[in-house]
């Protein structure tokens, strides 16, 4: 229920993913020699800065209550008010202008943790001090949920139930069995050392970023990249429109809840099909092409990576040419960091365990 703030990051991503995978055509096989790149620059010894990694004490605070949770217990409330992270379960009702209910937002019984902003931030802050069995009438949604319902600016909410995290106290069994360490000091270290190495992975993860986009930007495309830019820009719109389908918004609504424009999507599609056409090219020159068990393996790892329990759920979904495209742009942008330079050196990683080759 509860989740780590340094993770949310990648519930961004699983978004996108989503919106670039519906409706995907489906595919049995691909080539990676249909690139059109007229000229590309030296992609090897590029300089690339430092990582220096600092983590706060609210930052692994997080983390720790990220961890615990995992093994924690509920209990339900019936002696105080809503806290910041309790989990509520209420029933809502969304109303249009004249207080009469939206049948498709009638009776809506939902659960959410207060402060995760799982269900919407101005709400969740209301809730807070209210009790089980109250009755909540909001004159306006401040978030993102209901934004396609420009009209419906009230919402009748009850809230039927409070629940409570229990942790699991932090026993020399306990520490010892989960997490390998003898006491709460060395629970602690290892709790630090964990949000230290998420933060370097996604501090990493810009910096191949970069490396890879900056290729882009140099390189010449040839005229049949143009053609397919255009094609990928419309994917990407078809994508956004389905998902207002599903919620009632326009392509508008969409874009302005994900602080998107139609040139910025224009962006995303140019770097996107830079990065496949960027990518495809220096695997055939570097001769990286994985070999079909190696594929599996990263199909497999790219699934768990995403939320999806095996690679056959996330193809069926997906599709075989997003997926590959995705795992061999990775494999480009490992290979380019391999071949950078580290400026005043580079720290490494604490553990690495997302090698794919």
């Amino acid at each position: 229920m509860m989740k780590s703030c340094l993770k949310k990051k990648t519930l961004l991503c699983l978004f996108f993913l989503c919106i670039l995978l519906s409706g995907c055509e489906k595919v049995e096989s691909i080539s990676l020699n249909e690139y059109f790149i007229d000229s590309i620059g030296d992609y090897h010894n590029i300089e690339v800065p430092d990582i220096n990694i600092d983590v706060d004490e609210d930052e692994v605070e997080s983390e720790k209550e990220y961890l615990l949770i995992q093994d924690a217990t509920v209990k339900k409330v019936t002696n105080r008010s809503i806290q910041k992270g309790d989990i509520v379960y209420v029933t809502y009702t969304l109303l249009d202008q004249s207080k009469e209910a939206i049948t498709e937002y009638e009776d809506i019984e939902t659960d959410f943790c207060v402060g995760d902003l799982e269900f919407d931030e101005f709400v969740e802050t209301e809730l807070l001090g209210k009790k089980s069995g109250d009755l909540l009438q909001f004159l306006q949604i401040d978030g993102q949920r209901f934004i396609g319902e420009k009209q419906n600016i009230y919402i009748n909410l009850k809230v039927n139930s409070i629940e409570e995290f229990v942790y699991p106290e932090l026993t020399t069994e306990y520490l010892q069995e989960k997490y390998h360490v003898n006491n709460v000091d060395e629970f602690m270290q290892y709790v630090k050392e964990y949000t230290w190495n998420i933060k370097y992975d996604l501090e990493l993860q810009e910096v191949k970023d970069d490396i890879l986009k900056n290729i882009v930007e140099k390189t010449v495309f040839g005229q049949q990249y143009h053609d397919k830019r255009k094609l990928r820009y419309e994917e990407l719109i078809n994508g956004y429109e389905r998902y207002g389908d599903l919620y009632g918004l326009t392509l508008e609504e969409v874009l302005e809840m994900f602080d998107l424009s139609k040139e910025i999507v224009q962006e995303n599609a140019d770097y996107f099909e830079g990065s496949w056409e960027v990518a495809q090219y220096i695997i055939k020159a570097e001769e990286l092409q994985l070999s079909a068990k190696e594929m599996k393996k990263a199909q497999e790892e790219y699934a768990k990576e995403n939320g999806y329990e095996n690679a056959e759920d996330l193809l069926s979904d997906s599709g075989l040419q997003y997926v590959t495209e995705e795992i061999y742009i990775k494999v480009v942008k490992d290979f380019l960091y391999e071949q950078a330079i580290q400026i005043q050196g580079q720290g490494e990683r604490l553990d690495d365990t997302y090698s794919w080759y």
